[in-house]
């Protein structure tokens, strides 16, 4: 005998109601792991890895919507991509750091030597702007997402210039009093005098 769609969606609620979760230290640590993961995912249009700052976020989130004070759907989604694009910015310059570091310590490894030397921490800074070296491409990505803050920054502006009393600040023109039709009288324009059928 098949189930149908709802009894097997009943069926599955009913089970789920008499879970207590899992009752092994593995399978609780299996969860909290799978917790961790499904929280990188943040709803500010950017993606928060596990060892960054939802809190930072949040505060840069809101210092962003501060300053811009965005108004308009188009303005508040150019203002999320700002957010991001300045997360990454400030990802990347760590993940910079942190190549730099590695390959400086790599390189002391190989010499054997018991501290990081100045000639080491040259060495590590050349192998990393060979061309497959890992500073390269970070300077890469760097570099696009530096032109696309530009951009986004530019459009910003320019909606709020061009928008400048998005507030309601503005009183709108009255139109109902305005006549519908506009006669100009022209001085010496007809020598015998306006015609008189013209409405003027």
């Amino acid at each position: 005998m098949s189930l149908t769609k709802e009894q097997l969606a009943e069926i599955s609620r009913r089970n789920g109601a008499k879970s207590k979760g899992p009752a092994t230290a593995t399978g609780r640590e299996r969860c909290r792991d799978a917790a961790r993961t499904r929280s990188a995912a943040i709803t500010f249009d950017c993606t928060l890895l596990p060892n960054e700052s939802r809190k930072l976020l949040k505060a840069i989130t809101a210092e962003e919507l501060a300053y811009w004070k965005p108004t308009t759907p188009n303005q508040k989604q150019l203002v999320h991509e700002l957010i991001d694009i300045n997360w990454r910015i400030k990802r990347i310059r760590f993940s910079q750091t942190s190549a730099l570091a590695n390959d400086m310590e790599a390189q002391r490894e190989r010499e054997g030597a018991p501290g990081m030397t100045l000639d080491m921490a040259v060495q590590a800074e050349i192998a990393g702007a060979r061309p497959q070296g890992s500073q390269l491409n970070l300077d890469r990505r760097l570099h696009f997402l530096t032109i696309s803050r530009a951009r986004v920054i530019r459009d910003l502006d320019r909606l709020t210039k061009r928008l400048p009393y998005a507030r309601g600040s503005r009183v709108l023109l009255e139109t109902q009093d305005l006549p519908i039709e506009i006669c100009w009288k022209v001085p010496g324009a007809e020598p015998n005098g306006p015609r008189q059928d013209d409405g003027c």
